[in-house]
């Protein structure tokens, strides 16, 4: 049997995606499905996630460095991830 490895091990072999290509994605995903970007929600964690965070009608700084706090409408640095739900009851 070989040992299990977690989610880091996953992550460090994965490129990490910059600014210019979470927002190039997202802005595709958007046209691709007749969404505008003020209509989709974006959650990010790094500085290479504020384009996306700034473009999105509602955007989520999850346990996110504090410069990236003021890119986003909300931040939750203290629930679960399940605790966006409360911003749609």
């Amino acid at each position: 049997r070989s040992p299990s490895r977690g989610l880091g091990d996953v992550y460090k072999r994965q490129p990490i995606i910059d600014g210019r290509g979470k927002i190039s994605y997202v802005s595709a995903y958007a046209l691709q499905h007749g969404i505008e970007l003020s209509e989709l929600i974006t959650m990010g964690d790094g500085s290479n996630d504020i384009p996306m965070l700034e473009a999105a009608g509602l955007s989520i700084a999850w346990h996110a460095k504090p410069k990236v706090r003021p890119h986003a409408k909300q931040a939750f640095d203290f629930a679960p991830l399940s605790g966006v739900l409360a911003l749609f009851d």
